[in-house]
């Protein structure tokens, strides 16, 4: 059986608003080094309703400022570039480098495998033919939340600290054989860990 272990680095988005809301700045760790935070802006070319980038990503530009923002603190990074909000808004575009907006392609869920009778249970998500994700969810007993997002029982000293561990595999058979086995494995660390599916 073929799988691996990739690190995603939990980066997090904070995102800010122009006055009249067709404009916003989302800041954010920057994807090869954690220690600093890049910025960029988005802004609205449509009507005076501002709709979803999913529904209408044509109508949505990427605005990367001509000065970079790359900071070492996410203050110094937010002083940079609140400033160009109202920039952006004025289409003052000789501060930015634009490009049309790309939505992200999400991967389809092609199966669930529920380990009975708790509620834990592993998607497996389609990457592309030889490409396919294996992600553990389970309702904690005690917890308000549902459906959080589980690690992969795996040694966690082999990967960055702050990085969330993803487990992929090259078919679905192979998924679906890895989601089972290592749903008993996280069954078996936390036997009275999870609801009972009613």
């Amino acid at each position: 059986m073929v799988y691996w272990r990739e690190a995603k680095i939990i980066r997090g988005t904070l995102s800010f608003h122009s006055a009249n809301w067709r404009v916003e700045l989302h800041l954010r760790r920057d994807e090869t080094n954690s220690e600093k935070f890049v910025g960029f802006l988005l802004r609205w070319e449509g009507g005076e309703a501002v709709r979803s980038r999913e529904k209408v990503p044509e109508l949505w530009t990427v605005l990367w400022p001509k000065t970079p923002i790359y900071e070492s603190n996410f203050l110094e990074a937010k002083q940079k570039g609140l400033p160009l909000l109202e920039a952006a808004s004025q289409y003052q575009d000789e501060h930015f480098t634009k490009q049309p907006y790309v939505p992200r392609v999400r991967p389809e869920e092609v199966t669930r495998i529920q380990r009975q009778p708790y509620a834990l249970y592993a998607s497996i998500r389609k990457h592309s033919e030889n490409r396919f994700e294996v992600m553990y969810y389970g309702d904690l007993a005690g917890s308000q939340e549902t459906g959080e997002v589980l690690a992969p029982p795996v040694d966690r000293s082999a990967f960055p600290e702050n990085a969330w561990i993803h487990t992929f595999a090259n078919s679905l058979e192979e998924s679906v054989f890895l989601a089972r086995a290592e749903l008993e494995i996280l069954w078996l660390q936390m036997p009275d860990g999870f609801q009972k599916v009613s």
